[in-house]
């Protein structure tokens, strides 16, 4: 009796990797919204530290140097001028975070606003001590906020 060599079988056959192709598929479909929901909240998360990182910074800029520091807050671009010497720097905050109101203030030598002007307005307010001023961000993919307030002294809050 002539007996053939025994053949192994290497790898997956066709309709194995369907099936798993198929469940993995089906796994994507419900795990992308949440990711990029989550991708969404963390980059709302990231935008709102940075713009009261960038008060704060110039804040303790006029301050320290004894100069006026205008913030100015216009689409999703945050710009810190020192008037002294022109030196400014620019702050872009991610294309899927919008910003609703757009603002400038300036901080004067002891740290506290005293110029407060919306961009879009003919002239400034000048008496910026009535109210905080309130900056809300928000989310475009997920309609999440978050509102970043700023008070007539300079204290930040979100």
């Amino acid at each position: 009796m002539k007996t053939s060599p025994k053949q192994s079988h290497f790898g997956f056959s066709l309709t194995e990797l369907l099936i798993a192709l198929s469940i993995f598929a089906i796994l994507a479909v419900f795990a992308v919204p949440t990711m990029n929901d989550s991708l969404s909240d963390r980059d709302l998360e990231n935008a709102t530290m940075t713009l009261m990182q960038s008060i704060k910074k110039a804040k303790k800029v006029a301050y320290a140097e004894s100069t006026f520091v205008d913030v100015s807050i216009v689409a999703n671009i945050i710009t810190i001028r020192k008037l002294n010497n022109g030196d400014s720097q620019i702050i872009t905050l991610p294309n899927r975070i919008n910003v609703q109101n757009d603002l400038m203030f300036r901080f004067n030598t002891i740290g506290n606003i005293f110029l407060f002007t919306n961009v879009n307005a003919a002239a400034p307010l000048a008496n910026p001590t009535v109210v905080n001023t309130n900056i809300t961000l928000e989310s475009i993919s997920n309609n999440a906020s978050s509102v970043v307030s700023v008070s007539p002294i300079g204290h930040v809050t979100s």
